[in-house]
């Protein structure tokens, strides 16, 4: 029986420490845009209706089909008193399905409130937009700041979330 070196016990050793427990936990990264990094689509948690969502005071509005589900979702953006902004997220609920070959009773559409992208303090949203790339919509969010031009920041859309770009 050949013994190993003393070099060669402990290649599998470091190599399982440089692997396992050296290496820096991810951080994340500040947004430099003073806006929410990132808007996950899978919070249903809050269902509002049609009548409530149009009831919120907005200054712009984009309506798009997010999820690629077919349904029309709403993006809206709100000043606040504060000259700060935010920015909802809504999918539409898909209307209930017919039963026994019957259509249900229309009722009010109703959407999930899904999340809000917020701005930090110092910005403000001052307009959005959107555009479409690979079938799904992107979020275009302008940001000023006191004493300067508007940035835009450019969500990507995979169909499950806004990240920002």
């Amino acid at each position: 029986m050949r013994k190993l070196s003393g070099f060669s016990l402990n290649v599998p050793l470091l190599l399982a420490v440089v692997l396992c427990g050296c290496s820096k936990p991810k951080q994340e990264v500040a947004s430099e845009s003073g806006l929410t990094p990132h808007l996950s689509f899978s919070n249903t948690a809050e269902v509002v209706t049609e009548t409530e969502v149009d009831a919120i005071r907005e200054a712009g509005r984009v309506e798009a089909d997010l999820n690629l589900d077919g349904h029309p979702d709403l993006v809206l953006m709100r000043t606040n008193d504060d000259d700060t902004g935010e920015v909802e997220v809504f999918l539409r609920k898909p209307p209930p399905a017919p039963t026994d070959g019957v259509a249900p009773m229309v009722q009010e559409n109703e959407y999930v409130r899904v999340g809000t992208i917020q701005c930090k303090a110092g910005a403000r949203i001052v307009g959005i937009a959107s555009r479409t790339r690979d079938g799904f919509t992107d979020l275009i969010v302008l940001v000023g700041r006191a004493g300067q031009q508007p940035k835009m920041v450019h969500y990507l859309n995979d169909g499950t979330g806004f990240t920002e770009q």
